[in-house]
């Protein structure tokens, strides 16, 4: 087979051989045609130019555990194509068949213990899978980049890649057009570029120049057949292989004159004519409530901000002033640099105020939205020149491309409202701006129907009395992070069905509700006080369950005014009530840090475990309903030939794909390691854990599987250790222990399934049935064939 299919323009004369010259001598073979050193080349060019088109992925992501998976699809499906190619098969079979092992693939990655023999999906993997592609369009619009690698984002990340893969291989393999190659991989490296901050684009064009520049000169010799003709002496030339030499050096003068010259080019380093992450050169988020949920339920949480006040105040990160498509998002921030003396001019005047001063040290952070306490009117610290301030919403970011991370420090000044109540109480409604008070035709009329129905109950007759009766109202309802109608579409109509959810609904809902009375409301987001760690110097400690969403209103000569409609569980709240409008204590009462159980008298709960076996030595598939649910299905199960193709295309990507167990030495990392292992066995029973889940929710789910008891102590038990590891970076060897030994114990006490060998007698039964019974219609057909004739 040659690389460039020819149509003869006549019939080759009698006696004429395959890769002859019409006098009968032998030619030389055209370089580029399929086998020897030519086609290795070319196999792996391709190879490093998509594993160079995966490094921007790691943007995306705040982990490295994406690359051993993904990197994997990639190899396993330019693979599965360069083999098709080498037995001939065209484009059409190619796609199929990476359509197949792109099924198996991710069964084997993301949902082995429901896949029959670990790679061949059942019906209980595409349950899996829907659940992910659900739970990954929610990951999608509720986050923010980076983020952590959950298993929904993983299986969008090796579809992607895998697709990109595939049609970088037909491209250059099938239709043997390496610069179209090129221009998908393209596709696949450009796309994660907007979606995280910016950092130097040089760094990452380089080498995807250099890959690409690889794959076309591997190609050349193909490329030069086909532009100069088949017939072209130098075509023909014996030796020419493409200039390859000429080519690399010509590569290199090229990629160096683009890294030297570029910033010559017209509109290098210059703002965006469109900028996505926010207008007037100052990046930011489209909706900065995007991460709430996934900071309140992080799995690996610590410190986000050390606070040194002498009071507990919300630190907040940014102002959301509009309700469209069912959430509340804030418009392009756009912030003007504070004064050389760091001073902010304030967003609304307010006739009296206190001065509170607020020292940050910036923890397990990252962003350029900065939490202050509202509304700051002072700024210090090192990064003071880079601080910006949008007066439209009291918004503090930073510019230039600057970030807030770990050890970064900065000190605000705050001129907290000091209101009136009765001055306030006696005041009417005030909206300077009718966007204040806007709401789309989309809202429900039960939303404001409710918010007249609470007014009327509470004989509120102004703003303020109308505002504390919703509030009060709303605090009376349930609180959980795991809301019974989710996020979607309905989530309003579900909040209000249920009345359970957690700060971003109710503090939506109550601005919400608001607006239909033609109060000025809106949604603000960042951090209530946290943990009083240390009373004498007024340090309080911030941690990602701090994560919040309150209300602030607009009055006439106080400003804006937060309110709390959220029952937090916590009771880490500043409520305020007619009597105190700006309260200085949480609704907790209790600011020590809270008592963490010592259980290491508890080794009793989990008797019979021998720590010493691993883990990974117990297999999770015996130890699962969930494949005897699929092993009862057998009807649905796929060919053997499928199954052995499958088997084939997994086996060495589920061993690049497996991920390193972790060092015995590190305690926090083994407790991390069983937390992990407790979710795949979720994943296997069909709980999987959940993005809304904090570990005791999704462990007690996990633990009602079970038929026995132990199983809800062993759940308490990891529950109780991985809070530890998250907060406490001092965990023991023995607190790892118990860790591990309360998620075998977990394992254990599972209901039992069929094993390997009974599931494989199942299937062959299943089978012979099937040929019997397609060949008894076959003969019923023929019966009946010479019945008609």
């Amino acid at each position: 087979m040659t690389a460039v299919a020819e149509r003869p323009t006549a019939p080759p004369p009698p006696g004429h051989r395959r890769g002859a010259t019409a006098d009968g001598s032998s030619s030389p073979p055209a370089t580029g045609t399929p086998g020897g050193n030519t086609d290795v080349a070319q196999l792996l060019s391709v190879v490093v130019l998509l594993l160079v088109a995966l490094v921007p992925i790691g943007r995306v992501f705040d982990d490295t555990l994406w690359v051993r998976p993904v990197a994997a699809g990639v190899l396993v499906a330019v693979g599965l194509c360069w083999g098709l190619r080498q037995f001939g098969a065209g484009g059409l079979v190619t796609m199929a068949a990476s359509v197949l092992a792109w099924l198996g693939f991710t069964s084997a990655v993301l949902a082995p213990a429901t896949a029959r023999f670990g790679v061949v999906p059942t019906r209980d993997t595409l349950e899996v899978g829907r659940v992910l592609l659900t739970d990954a369009a929610e990951l999608i619009r509720a986050q923010s980049s980076p983020v952590e690698p959950e298993p929904a984002l993983l299986l969008v990340a090796i579809s992607g890649t895998w697709a990109i893969a595939t049609a970088v291989c037909d491209a250059a393999f099938i239709r043997r057009v390496p610069l179209a190659a090129v221009g998908i991989a393209l596709v696949g490296f450009s796309v994660p570029l907007p979606l995280a901050t910016r950092t130097s684009g040089l760094a990452l064009a380089v080498p995807f120049l250099i890959a690409a520049a690889g794959v076309l000169l591997a190609f050349g010799s193909v490329d030069l057949r086909r532009w100069l003709g088949p017939s072209s002496p130098r075509a023909r030339a014996p030796g020419r292989r493409g200039g390859l030499a000429t080519g690399a050096v010509l590569t290199t003068l090229a990629v160096g004159a683009g890294v030297l010259l570029a910033d010559a080019l017209p509109g290098f380093g210059e703002p965006p004519l469109y900028e996505i992450r926010g207008r007037g050169g100052t990046p930011s988020t489209n909706n900065p409530m995007v991460d709430l949920r996934t900071r309140l339920t992080a799995s690996d949480g610590g410190t986000v901000l050390e606070v040194t006040t002498d009071r507990p105040m919300y630190l907040r990160t940014a102002a959301l002033d509009t309700y469209e498509d069912q959430s509340w998002t804030a418009e392009s921030i756009r912030g003007t640099p504070v004064g050389a003396d760091g001073a902010i001019a304030p967003e609304v005047e307010a006739n009296s105020t206190e001065e509170v001063t607020v020292d940050v040290e910036v923890g397990d952070l990252r962003g350029e939205l900065v939490p202050v306490p509202y509304p700051a009117v002072a700024v210090e610290g090192p990064l003071a020149e880079y601080f910006q301030h949008d007066d439209r919403n009291g918004t503090v970011i930073l510019d230039g491309g600057e970030q807030i991370g770990q050890g970064d420090a900065y000190t605000v000044t705050a001129a907290v409202p000091d209101p009136d109540a009765a001055r306030i109480g006696a005041s009417e409604g005030f909206a300077p701006d009718s966007h204040l008070t806007s709401l789309p035709d989309t809202v429900p009329a039960r939303v404001e129907d409710l918010a007249r129905q609470v007014i009327a109950e509470a004989e509120a007759t102004t703003p303020l009395q109308q505002a504390l009766a919703i509030q009060d109202e709303l605090q009376t309802w349930n609180y959980s992070l795991e809301p019974p109608g989710g996020h979607g579409s309905d989530a309003l109509d579900d909040f209000l069905d249920s009345r359970t959810g957690y700060c971003e609904q109710f503090a939506a809902t109550m601005a919400l509700m608001l607006r239909t009375l033609d109060i000025p409301a809106r949604v603000a987001v960042g951090y209530t006080p946290g943990t009083l760690v240390d009373p004498d110097e007024g340090r309080w400690q911030v941690s990602h369950d701090n994560a919040h969403a309150w209300v602030e209103v607009l009055f006439p000569e106080s400003g804006w005014l937060a309110f709390e409609p959220t029952p937090r569980s916590d009771g880490n709240v500043l409520v305020p009530s007619a009597a105190n409008l700006t309260p200085s204590d949480t609704a907790a009462g209790d600011t020590d840090p809270p008592d963490i159980p010592d259980l290491a008298d508890e080794e009793a709960l989990v008797p019979g475990i021998d720590e010493d076996v691993p883990f990974d030595d117990q297999s999770l598939g015996e130890e699962t309903d969930v494949t005897a649910t699929a092993a009862e299905d057998d009807r649905r199960t796929w060919p053997w030939v499928t199954a052995g193709l499958f088997l084939v295309v997994a086996a060495g990507a589920v061993l690049t794909a497996r991920r390193t167990a972790p060092d015995p030495a590190d305690a926090v990392a083994r407790v991390r390691a069983a937390r992990v292992r407790a979710e795949r066995l979720g994943q296997a029973l069909g709980v999987p854990s959940r993005a809304s889940d904090t570990d005791r929710e999704f462990l007690t789910r996990l633990a009602q599987q079970a038929p026995s008891g132990a199983a809800g102590d062993a759940a308490h038990r990891l529950a109780v250790e991985s809070a530890r590891a998250r907060y406490f970076p001092d965990v023991s060897a023995d607190a790892a222990a118990r860790a591990e030994t309360a998620t075998a114990t977990l394992v254990e006490a599972m209901p039992p399934s069929e094993g390997i060998v009974d599931r494989a007698r199942r299937a062959a039964r299943v089978a012979r049935a099937r040929t019997a019974q397609s060949a008894r219609y076959t003969r019923m057909r023929s019966w009946w064939g010479r019945r008609s004739g």
